[in-house]
């Protein structure tokens, strides 16, 4: 009995270190994931601490810009290019600062709505181009506005719907 008790004292001895080690892992697990998570991060979120949602309405379409882009470093990433097509906004009420900018296929844009340096600008893929042109000079040819609702949540959510609700 008495060796029993020693055995048992022992093994208690050598568990509750080994059982208070194997707990302090699971509170560096959670901070290393943190810092992973951060470590993932390709660029800074910018949030605004509230949320922002404004409807604004079109009246005309400014005259395009086109810009093409890519890096000649000599890797195969040399034939890659951007391509962005942008159109100022005429909006009604003369209020200006307003950017519809396509983008290409190779670029990767991290917001669909961006307020930067007093320009807000509204990016979709250049796929839809042709489309969402097409929807906002039809509906102003028939001599009505296309309402644009912007959307920027303090999470970091952020849409911009054309010619709808």
């Amino acid at each position: 009995m008495k060796s029993l008790l020693s055995l048992f004292s022992f093994l208690l001895v050598c568990a509750v270190p080994v059982w208070s080690q194997s707990q302090q892992p699971a509170a560096e697990d959670i901070r290393t994931e943190k810092a992973a998570s951060r470590g993932s991060m390709v660029f800074k979120p910018v949030r605004s601490g509230v949320d922002n949602s404004e409807t604004i309405e079109i009246v005309g379409l400014g005259t395009p810009s086109f810009k093409v882009a890519n890096m000649a470093d000599g890797t195969y990433g040399s034939y890659e290019h951007s391509l962005r097509v942008s159109y100022p906004l005429v909006l009604s009420g003369g209020k200006t600062g307003f950017v519809l900018c396509f983008y290409g296929t190779t670029e990767k844009i991290p917001y669909a709505v961006e307020t930067k340096g007093g320009t807000t600008t509204l990016f979709f893929p250049f796929s839809t181009h042709d489309l969402i042109k097409g929807r906002i000079e039809q509906t102003i040819a028939t001599k009505k506005k296309i309402a644009v609702k912007l959307t920027q949540q303090a999470d970091g959510y952020r849409e911009a719907v054309v010619g709808g609700n």
